[in-house]
């Protein structure tokens, strides 16, 4: 079992555009660099990263192709909302909670996903311009088949029975939501809106509301601006 093989014969078999590495620094970086002309969505993988980049000067560990290295790179009309950030970490939530539905997943504001067992997932979102075209980059490490051995992590085998077949359902399903991304939305649905706060207070129950410049508003009143974070 690897779960850079099953991306691959997935990104294959739905004909999706991808570009894959045996070893690479950095997906996000090769995703930023890549020519802007593409207009589909196109997924960078990876069977082993050397560099993985993390939020800041943080570093994403991992334990090679038992892991999804990727990044998903998304044409953009405009460059990425306020609100596109934490609408890439609720793609992935929903997601998850779809497919793995014997799960609770928890997103923690800015860039980490967790179950029950531990940190499942980070999620790294950067922007490629060049005059009137852009890109979204999210850079998305999930631990699948395994985890590395640093406190706090987990992958989705420990508490699901993984197979290709569903491995499949997730990636088909985080798509279409990475999809909707495309069209830059610039605001929160009341819907959407719910969904963040209840997704984020799995992690930590502190939250009361988030506006459409990403600011989070906490249960005693105070505010923490996503920039922040």
């Amino acid at each position: 079992m690897s779960a850079f093989i099953w991306t691959k014969n997935w990104c294959e078999k739905n004909s999706t555009p991808h570009i894959t590495y045996d070893e690479i620094g950095s997906t996000n970086v090769e995703a930023k660099r890549a020519n802007l002309t593409q207009a589909e969505m196109t997924v960078f993988l990876a069977r082993k990263q050397l560099v993985g980049k993390g939020r800041g000067k943080n570093s994403w560990l991992d334990t090679g192709e038992d892991c999804m290295l990727s990044s998903w790179a998304l044409p953009l009309k405009s460059a990425p909302s306020l609100i596109f950030p934490p609408l890439a970490g609720l793609a992935v939530h929903k997601s998850l909670s779809k497919i793995f539905d014997k799960e609770t997943f928890g997103l923690k504001p800015p860039n980490d996903l967790f179950s029950s067992k531990g940190k499942v997932a980070g999620i790294l979102i950067e922007v490629a311009s060049q005059g009137d075209k852009h890109r979204a980059v999210i850079g998305l490490g999930v631990n699948v088949l395994s985890a590395p051995e640093v406190e706090g992590a987990a992958c989705l085998s420990d508490s699901s029975t993984l197979s290709e077949d569903l491995w499949s359902d997730f990636l088909t399903h985080l798509a279409g939501e990475f999809e909707k991304l495309t069209k830059n939305p610039s605001s929160l649905s009341p819907e959407a809106k719910q969904e963040l706060i209840k997704a984020f207070n799995q992690t930590d129950d502190k939250y009361q509301d988030i506006d459409d410049q990403g600011n989070l508003t906490l249960k005693d009143g105070s505010q923490i601006k996503w920039e922040n974070l």
